[in-house]
């Protein structure tokens, strides 16, 4: 499986849904790791740490939609990213419930049938 993380657009948003160890555990357990350049150092998390954890940094956003089969956020996607998604893609959010989106956003996924998902334990599992 492919995981992309791509940088957080929301404003004021400098958290990361990926830290390099964990990228680490899941490039040692076979998965590949894209994260977008710059993506965790608002976080304090450089570029380094993640090629030395075995990701590979990407400049573009629509690169790393491209190219994961998951995409991990802190927030939810915002109207920029919608087109990138595509069907069959999972995207889990970690900083966010879906009871709080608004209903056109769930409904602007929907017809575009895009997918989407939170996080759940059965997601989690199958990345072990």
């Amino acid at each position: 499986m492919v995981i992309g993380v791509p940088k957080e657009i929301k404003e004021q948003e400098q958290r990361v849904a990926l830290l390099p160890s964990a990228a680490n555990q899941l490039t040692r357990r076979g998965h590949s790791v894209v994260v977008q350049r710059s993506a965790g150092v608002g976080s304090g998390y450089p570029d380094e740490e993640y090629v030395k954890a075995g990701a590979e940094i990407v400049d573009q956003t629509n690169e790393v939609f491209l190219r994961a089969d998951l995409v991990v956020k802190v927030k939810e996607p915002l109207e920029a990213e919608f087109p990138l998604l595509r069907n069959g893609q999972i995207l889990l959010c970690l900083g966010f419930c879906p009871d709080v989106l608004s209903y056109s956003v769930v409904e602007l996924l929907a017809l575009t049938r895009r997918a989407w998902q939170s996080a759940s334990e059965r997601m989690l599992r199958s990345l072990r």
